[in-house]
């Protein structure tokens, strides 16, 4: 069968280098397939809304443990200095 050819039993088309099959059958439980698709669309719809929210919430943390690690950076730097003025007056 070639490309576009069509007639009441149906018509061959060319989807990405695959020919696919038209039937009348196919024209008429499209719409129910449709509404499947739709289905699905909504539930990945949905899924994507949830894996955005995760997504934000993990973001927010990892924000926090970066600020708590700089913190703690900084709190390392200052105990660093203290323990060297101890050992400096401890020596003399």
């Amino acid at each position: 069968m070639g490309e576009g050819r069509t007639s009441e039993q149906g018509a061959a088309r060319v989807s990405g280098g695959i020919i696919k099959m038209t039937s009348i059958t196919d024209v008429v439980e499209r719409p129910q397939a449709s509404a499947a698709a739709e289905g699905e669309q909504v539930s990945w719809l949905s899924e994507k809304r949830l894996l955005s929210q995760r997504l934000g919430r993990l973001q927010q943390a990892v924000a926090r443990l970066e600020c708590e690690k700089t913190k703690l950076k900084q709190l390392i730097a200052g105990l660093r200095r203290a323990l060297e003025q101890v050992e400096r007056e401890r020596r003399n």
